[in-house]
């Protein structure tokens, strides 16, 4: 059955320190016209309020609240102003206004058979799948990163959805998509919607392995540890844990600079 009744989408925007040419693109999806509204929460030291549209609904605090607060906090004004849909884009990613319109186009006519599915996201080509999939349509997949999925708000208030404010930065879409999943919904890749989208610095030409400064290596390992024993219990969780963060000091050995800082970052996650 193909949904009549219009849908509603906003766009979240979450931004640190952005550069100028991030600013201007939030200008262009403004003028897209493709969202009813857009929101835009500035962790950001100094405002960037003057740079940005007035049709914007901007938030600023002067403090890091990193993203699980920000993003709960637009699907809460998503809820309460009956949107649908709540995008949700890193400053740096790249949504092309034809991708954007088809992932919006098959949303608002398939609404009702995404009832069960609390995350859509787009095809995000790499070295392994390319373009190919982009033929698959709609699939199920484990994991979506945050930048580009669509959040379906009834979902995710109908199963007390919500982004696990504990968790700084890293691994929060990774444990969304777990949670979800534990509550028997659907997380599901549009492949007709193409995202551009890069993590971390490229370090190799098959783009299998992408590199961080080292303070964020903290993150990584100690987010690694709290999220799998979230979801696995506390003895399996911290074994599977410390075999992932073990797996990430070799990788930083073969194949990073800046080997000793990263790696003693990686510890440090481990140990706290």
């Amino acid at each position: 059955m193909m949904s009549t009744q219009k849908s509603k989408f906003c766009l979240g925007i979450v931004l640190y320190n952005p550069s100028a040419q991030e600013l201007i693109q939030i200008n262009l999806y403004e003028k897209m016209g493709l969202f009813e509204q857009i929101l835009v929460h500035d962790n950001s030291s100094i405002s960037h309020q003057d740079q940005v549209p007035t049709s914007v609904r901007y938030v600023f605090t002067g403090k890091n609240k990193a993203l699980a607060v920000p993003y709960n906090q637009m699907i809460d004004y998503a809820m309460q102003h009956q949107f649908n849909f709540l995008c949700l884009l890193d400053q740096d990613s790249v949504y092309p206004s034809r991708e954007i319109q088809s992932m919006i186009q098959f949303l608002s006519t398939h609404q009702a058979r995404l009832t069960n599915t609390a995350i859509i996201g787009p095809l995000i080509p790499n070295a392994q799948n390319k373009w190919s999939a982009k033929r698959e349509n709609l699939k199920p997949v484990r994991w979506l990163i945050n930048s580009g999925s669509f959040l379906n708000i009834s979902c995710l208030n109908r199963h007390h959805l919500r982004y696990d404010e504990n968790i700084f930065l890293d691994g929060i879409d990774y444990d969304i998509c777990w949670t979800a999943r534990e509550k028997g919904c659907l997380i599901q890749q549009f492949s007709n919607s193409v995202l551009q989208h890069q993590v971390g610095n490229k370090l190799s030409k098959t783009e299998m392995f992408t590199g961080h400064a080292a303070d964020r290596y903290y993150y990584i390992a100690h987010n690694t540890k709290y999220i799998r024993r979230k979801h696995m219990g506390y003895i399996v969780g911290s074994l599977y844990a410390l075999a992932s963060n073990l797996r990430l000091i070799v990788r930083i050995i073969c194949f990073e600079t800046d080997k000793c800082p990263k790696v003693k970052e990686v510890l440090r996650g481990i140990l706290n």
